[in-house]
């Protein structure tokens, strides 16, 4: 563990001030939940133990703020108290609720919590009749500290752990689960943008160019019917897709050459195109804005698969004309899709975007300059992908298995208008989070948009639709 002279990481970067801001708003909070299958009933000292130990294990999850000479640094922990739950007589949507809103103690930590929920009925998706007790955990966690990727890694890290607790093995604390990266490594990528913008004026009107293109101001789905007003929540609709559709699904984008980020991009775009003819909203093509969140580590150099912290960036903002009719069209739109993306992670684009808008931006500026005034920016969906995250969260083990992973971010108290992807596969199954604030769109709209979405992928699998 750390002396006291090592506790001082670096002084907080303006994205993981940013993150704190957020937090002590009650916004962009981090959920996880972790569906178990075990051997015997999961023992709330057990899980204790293990999440100790990960938290040992773990550099991001020992780590909290502290004020420095009049400044916000990031340090590690005085002591190794955890949150930690066992929960009972309640729903799984009511701790994700309760995690999105959840307040950390920023200064004296953790920036994290769990919660344990016994005796789910979720054994329909269980992998092993050995394995028939089944469990949730949730893990809520600070996103100044962790991102998607660096979560997997977490994840994985708690069950390998738990199966040697529950194993009665010793647990070798000294077993680094990744090392923490400060942002302060991308803001020098960021530096060297900002530079270039302001050398090159023709670099610097492209950029103004794209800022100003801000189309409808709201995403199109909410021009299907007007704003509910409902309670300003985030809500998570999950769809977990069965082994068989997802094989079909991935070995048609791959025939086809297109990434399986890109291909689900197409399917919701087709979907609110659908959505907005079958309510008399009927152009020849329609104007979309497709956010993507982009994993910041594939700037650096050297290996960096087991840096942790937050290095997930975005949204890259990439407009589309999506055809009102996509018949014997649907691949070409997404291979137009994919050939963007990757033509703009190539160049880096998501840096240029991050050091424009740091040129642009007002010394001071508050929390509801950046999240909470009226955004005119037509952005309609936003997608996180983390991929196949089968290797990162499976173990061997013969006490316990995770057979589902779910996720979610708050967006909640800000005036983001737009649906948020979030998906990955996992033992062979895609799983997707579409989450929402109901504050803007209802249930029934994003139910109706969810169905299009699978019902349009079963389509362009059995080639009724290509």
């Amino acid at each position: 563990m750390e002396t006291q002279n090592e506790k001082w990481l670096c002084k907080a970067s303006d994205q993981e001030k940013l993150h704190e801001i957020s937090h002590k708003r009650g916004s962009f909070l981090l959920a996880y939940q972790l569906s178990l299958s075990s051997i015997q009933p999961l023992q709330e000292n057990d899980v204790k133990t293990a999440l100790i130990h990960l938290q040992r294990k773990c550099p991001a999850f020992r780590i909290c703020f502290g004020q420095r000479d009049g400044q916000t640094w990031l340090r590690y922990r005085d002591t190794e108290d955890i949150d930690f739950k066992m929960v009972k007589d309640v729903g799984p949507e009511y701790i994700r609720d309760l995690l999105q809103i959840h307040r950390y103690n920023s200064e004296e930590g953790p920036l994290w919590c769990a919660r344990l929920l016994l005796d789910t009925n979720a054994d329909s998706l269980a992998l092993d009749k050995d394995l028939t007790y089944t469990s949730q955990l949730f893990i809520g966690v600070h996103h100044a500290i962790t991102d998607g990727l660096s979560m997997m890694k977490v994840c994985g890290g708690f069950i390998r752990i738990l199966n040697d607790v529950m194993a009665n093995k010793p647990v070798c604390d000294e077993e680094r689960i990744g090392y923490f990266v400060s942002d302060t490594k991308t803001e020098e990528l960021v530096s060297v943008k900002m530079t270039a913008i302001q050398n090159d004026p023709s670099l610097r009107q492209e950029l103004i160019s794209r800022a100003e293109d801000k189309g409808t101001g709201i995403p199109l789905l909410l021009t299907v019917e007007p704003p509910p007003e409902g309670e300003d929540k985030t809500c998570n609709l999950t769809h977990v897709l069965d082994n068989d559709t997802t094989k079909r699904f991935i070995s048609r984008c791959k025939a086809e050459g297109v990434s399986i980020h890109s291909a689900f991009a197409a399917l919701a775009d087709a979907s609110i195109v659908t959505s907005l003819v079958e309510n008399n909203h009927i152009q020849n093509s329609y104007k979309i804005c497709n956010g993507h969140i982009i994993n910041l580590r594939r700037y650096w150099t050297g290996d960096n698969s087991d840096a942790m912290g937050c290095h997930a960036r975005g949204p890259l903002n990439l407009w589309a004309d999506v055809p009102r009719d996509l018949s014997g069209k649907f691949w070409d739109f997404a291979r137009t899709l994919h050939q963007d993306l990757h033509q703009h992670l190539e160049n880096q684009s998501i840096l240029f975007q991050m050091a424009y808008i740091k040129l642009c931006s007002k010394k001071d500026q508050s929390y509801d300059d950046i999240f909470y005034q009226a955004n005119p920016m037509q952005i309609d969906c936003v997608f996180s992908n983390l991929g196949d995250v089968t290797n990162l969260l499976t173990d061997d083990g013969p006490y316990v298995k995770a057979f589902l992973l779910q996720r979610q971010l708050s967006l909640h108290r800000t005036d983001i208008k737009n649906f948020a992807y979030f998906f990955h596969s996992f033992r062979g199954r895609l799983i997707l989070n579409l989450l929402y604030n109901s504050k803007y769109v209802t249930e029934a709209v994003v139910q109706q948009h969810c169905s299009q979405i699978f019902d349009t992928m079963e389509q362009v699998i059995n080639g009724t639709l290509h």
